[in-house]
């Protein structure tokens, strides 16, 4: 996962978001992106602190792999 994604799906919400009326689905698509937001916020910490610790690199080949670090 990296930042174009997250900033793929608030642009998908965000595009929805502006063709909708109705107060409650804008409540629902407002809070959706602000989760996103903090959602990005924790996978970035994650990074930084993956890439500050002191781990072996098959450790960090396998977590490349599964996808949990790029």
């Amino acid at each position: 996962m990296d930042k174009k994604l997250f900033s793929f799906i608030d642009e998908m919400l965000e595009s929805i978001q502006n063709g909708v009326t109705n107060d409650e689905l804008l409540f629902k698509l407002r809070t959706a992106r602000q989760s996103l937001v903090v959602l990005e916020e924790r996978y970035a910490a994650g990074q930084n602190a993956i890439a500050r610790s002191d781990i072996d690199q098959d450790t960090l080949d396998s977590l490349r792999e599964l996808g949990y670090i790029e």
